[in-house]
């Protein structure tokens, strides 16, 4: 048969063009089988999508880890794509698998256990955001960056290999477990926000600095043996500790976990810390084991001699009565690396405890000793500082206090500049203070009289002021100026070192305080440690003066009251002020003339200069 449109006598095997024309209501072919066109179509739209839809297979360049796979999935090799998205739970260790490539397309995939291989190289799993648990104990691995991603990672296990940057982990918060033992970890400041983690294992490892710990507050379990650490930071924060494992580091002390938390140990592991030294075995170990009913703590055996008072739970009993002195020594005591507040470097401590059958007020003595002593009463064991004192009695202390009937009251005792010797401690009752030994019974003091005196040798009261401690031994006096401005309060002329402090009111609130306006030597120590304070006052208003001792102190003071710009003290502010302020022009130091606002550091700026006569003159020609 011959067409139309081809050459005479040739036949036509198959279109070569066609063409469809869409005219309105009308349809037009020309060279084409319409219906053997609708076929084609058909057939090759099929053939498209089946190959859009062809599920490929998986490439493994490890054959151990495909046959791993296919086991898991129960299948035959090969494994395509599709059928790797039903992995869930993966077990494959100890078969010599080195690398991963495959696992990529494990997308579901929660659990992974791959220990006791020969991989190193992690990235084909950096994008299994769903896994939950990750083994890889024992690999040969040296980069984690890959795990940084797995944001939804509960356990890792990456012990036994040869890591030394863990940094990747920092952004997995959701981790409860890492294992990290057996690596060549030195610096372990990027677990710091993993807050979630309750067990650690940094065994074998360089490790130098835990200071990081102390943020990790869920920690059930640490693991830190055979190590470089030489410092135990503050582990207060770990309330839920419970396994801490230390063996075999550099450790001298053992402070930071010496405080009321944690109290949940059960296992404390200390063998192999050949420079723990006497605090740590006669006082903090102790009291670690008092804090942790359930611990069982292992150390090497202790090469000190340890004093059974050395720490305040095994504080031994005293009473009342010179007949009942105490007299021992505190040769071997050990003590924390803590000052009371009215000595200086006193650490090496032993401790008393004296219950009073009533209130009284009793003194508690160290007079006589041969040792340089400071002495503290406690409320309890780790408890409130209730009157401290350093030197009493020549270079011994005694504290004078009010006790409550049936409360146990905790006395320790130590040598002042890291001493130690014999002392003697005496509890007696203390004789009368003062009549104005409190605010309420204050003494009235009035400007331009003379210096009233006194001592407050035998006054006792509480640490109330801002300026310095334990100026417990205090007595007062009021004062209601007859005008108002600014006026000095001057102890200079006690022989004892002061502190001073003004008023509104009994139980108020405090207006100024100053403790040490003196002179300073040729060494820069003070020479005059009494006190004065320059504070403006209105007029008709009470105020009420405090005096007393720096650390417990006593001794006879004087007090005298004068307006602040009367530098000669003659009763009135006039040239002849101006005059003695002009003598002292431009000096330094401590003078009457030092009369500047400048309350906070007594009264004065120590300096002779304008703002001195500038207030001068604005009190001029005043008179009380």
């Amino acid at each position: 048969m011959v067409r139309s449109g081809n050459k005479q006598g040739k036949k036509e095997s198959s279109p070569r063009i066609f063409y469809v024309f869409f005219v309105p209501g009308e349809k037009f072919t020309q060279g084409v089988n319409v219906k053997k066109l609708i076929y084609i179509a058909i057939f090759l739209q099929l053939s498209i999508s089946s190959l859009l839809l062809a599920d490929s297979n998986v490439v493994f360049t490890d054959p151990n880890l495909e046959t791993a796979v296919a086991d898991a999935l129960g299948l035959t090799p090969p494994i395509t794509e599709g059928q790797m998205a039903n992995l869930h739970s993966l077990t494959a260790n100890n078969l010599g698998i080195w690398d991963l490539t495959g696992l990529e397309y494990a997308t579901e995939v929660n659990e992974l256990h791959l220990s006791g291989n020969l991989i190193s190289d992690l990235s084909p799993i950096s994008a299994l955001t769903n896994l939950i648990y990750l083994y890889l104990n024992d690999n040969q691995i040296t980069d984690i960056s890959a795990v940084s991603s797995l944001v939804n990672l509960d356990t890792l296990f990456l012990s036994i290999n040869d890591v030394n940057d863990i940094s990747p982990v920092s952004g997995l918060t959701g981790l409860t477990s890492l294992y990290l033992g057996s690596n060549q970890i030195i610096n372990i400041s990027s677990l710091s926000g993993l807050s979630n983690l309750t067990m650690l294992d940094l065994t074998d490892n360089q490790v130098v600095d835990i200071s990081v710990v102390s943020n990790l507050t869920s920690m059930e379990q640490l693991y830190l043996a055979d190590n470089q650490i030489v410092d135990i930071p503050d582990m207060s924060t770990l309330t839920n500790l419970q396994y801490l494992h230390l063996t075999n580091n550099q450790i001298s002390d053992i402070a930071g976990l010496a405080g009321e938390e944690p109290n949940d140990l059960v296992s404390l592991l200390l063998r192999g810390n050949t420079t723990l030294n006497q605090v740590t075995y006669c006082t903090y170990l102790p009291e670690i084991i008092i804090n942790n009913p359930l611990i069982s703590v292992e150390v090497d055996d202790n090469p000190y001699t340890c004093l059974h008072h050395d720490i305040c739970s095994n504080a031994v009993v005293v009473t009342k009565g010179v007949a009942n002195t105490y007299s021992d020594s505190t040769a071997g005591a050990t003590g924390a690396e803590k000052e009371s507040i009215c000595g200086l470097w006193d650490y090496y401590d032993v401790w008393h405890s004296y219950t009073p059958d009533s209130n009284e007020v009793v003194d508690i003595s160290l007079c006589g000793s041969s040792l340089d002593t400071t002495l503290v009463v406690y409320d309890s064991c780790g408890g409130t500082e209730l009157v401290c004192n350093d030197d009493y009695c020549d270079y011994q202390s005694l504290v004078t206090a009010a006790l409550t009937g049936g409360e146990t009251y905790m006395i320790r005792v130590a040598g002042y500049d890291e001493t130690t010797g014999d002392y003697d401690l005496t509890i007696t009752d203390a004789p009368e203070p003062p009549y104005n030994n409190t605010c309420q019974d204050a003494n009235e003091v009035v400007p331009y009289s003379p210096p009233v005196t006194g001592s407050t040798t035998l006054a006792y009261g509480t640490d109330i002021t801002s300026c310095t401690t334990g100026d417990t031994r205090d007595v007062w006096y009021y004062l209601i100026p007859t005008i108002s401005g600014r006026y000095l309060i001057d102890a200079n002329d006690s022989d004892y070192d002061t502190s001073l402090a003004v008023f509104d009111d009994c139980g108020g609130t405090e207006l100024v305080c100053n403790d040490d306006y003196c002179n300073y030597d040729y060494f820069g120590r003070p020479d005059n440690v009494t006190s004065r304070i320059i504070v403006s006052l209105v007029e008709g208003e009470t105020y009420y003066i405090r005096i007393s001792g720096y650390a417990g102190g006593g001794g006879n003071y004087s007090l005298k009251v004068t307006l602040a710009s009367d530098i000669n003290k003659d009763g009135v502010v006039d040239i002849f002020d101006l005059m003695w302020l002009a003598g002292e022009w431009l000096q330094d130091g401590t003078s009457d003339a030092d009369i500047a606002p400048d309350e906070a550091g007594g009264g004065g700026d120590k300096f002779i200069d304008l703002r001195d006569v500038a207030e001068l003159c604005n009190q001029w020609s005043a008179t009380p």
